[in-house]
């Protein structure tokens, strides 16, 4: 072999080590730079996982009790309506008994705090239906939104 072909391949010899040297060592710093890198994402990754966690806990216990409250809240309101429509009822009865009677129907029973009562017994109920609206069903409507993300 020529000296000028053993010059040539000592010197391409020792430049692709070098190189390989080179891309090992960029290879390493990427990898160093990466493992440094996903670090972040991944413990905010796992304090969303707890954090979901906790909240999926809480939101059970909420559930739960929602799901106790709702059929009393309905009661109540079957309840409440039906007695608020009778004591309507009763309160014209009574006015009707005390014109033909002549008397005021303040001069029967306790009449006045039951025509006092019938004044805002209605809203007592209908705030029921108010408060799952503006309060239960609003907030899971807004979760329920939120599911968008992860479409």
């Amino acid at each position: 072999m020529s000296t000028e072909k053993r010059v040539f391949n000592k010197l391409f010899k020792g430049k692709t080590n070098l190189s390989k040297k080179i891309a090992l060592g960029t290879l390493k710093e990427d990898i160093d730079f990466y493992i440094e890198y996903i670090n972040e994402p991944k413990n905010k990754a796992e304090q969303i996982v707890s954090d979901f966690e906790r909240l999926g806990g809480e939101m059970q216990r909420i559930l739960s009790e929602i799901q106790t409250l709702v059929p009393e809240a309905k009661t109540t309101l079957e309840l409440g309506y039906r007695y608020t429509e009778e004591v309507d009822e009763l309160i014209e009865r009574t006015r009707q008994s005390a014109d033909e009677l002549g008397i005021d129907p303040a001069d029967i029973g306790n009449f006045t705090e039951l025509e006092a009562i019938a004044k805002v017994d209605f809203y007592y109920f209908k705030y029921i239906e108010d408060a799952w609206w503006e309060n239960i069903n609003y907030y899971t409507s807004e979760l329920k939104d939120s599911e968008d993300l992860f479409k």
